[in-house]
This record gives structure tokens, sequence and C-alpha cells, in this order.
């Protein structure tokens, strides 16, 4: 499965997309994905389906440096925080 990143702009600003698997493969281009937007920054994951270590330890500090993680799968959340429980933000729209 791949993953596909994307952006729109919504009346909070820009949204990035993440579709599909997040792997080591993809993560450089949520990285510049994400750079590119700037903040604040939020991660809309209703289509991510899974991810890898490196794809969830990304999220893991992404949201630690202040990313908004929204639409997060109960599957993603335990992927990403473990049994941390992690952003708060997770199931907001």
């Amino acid at each position: 499965m791949d993953s596909r990143i994307s952006r729109r702009k919504d009346e909070s600003g820009t949204v990035v997309r993440i579709e599909g698997r997040l792997d080591a493969a993809s993560v450089p281009d949520l990285l510049a994905t994400c750079r590119a937007v700037g903040s604040p920054l939020r991660l809309d994951l209703s289509g991510l389906r899974s991810a890898d270590a490196d794809g969830a330890e990304e999220l893991r500090r992404l949201a630690e440096a202040g990313a908004e993680l929204t639409h997060m799968s109960p599957y993603i959340q335990q992927l990403v925080f473990g049994n941390r429980g992690g952003n708060r933000d997770a199931g907001r729209e």
C-alpha cells in the first residue's frame, strides 16, 4: 500500500492529509510538505491505514513539536502513542 500526502486549505489554514501507509520511504515527503506548510501544522489522519516504526515515530515527533493530529483512528493512535494517550486533538474534526 502506497502513501499519498496532500495539502488543502480550509477556514483555519492548511491541512496536510496522509492516506495509505506511512513508512520510512514516505517520511521525507511528509517532512518536506510539513516544512512548506509551516505553523500551525494540522495533520488529517482519516485516510491513514497503517504506519511502520519510522512513520509512527515521525508522527509522534510532530505531535510533540506542536502539530495537531486530527481524525486519528484508535489503531493509529496506538501505533503512534502506545499506552501514553497522546495528542488530545486526535479525534477532533
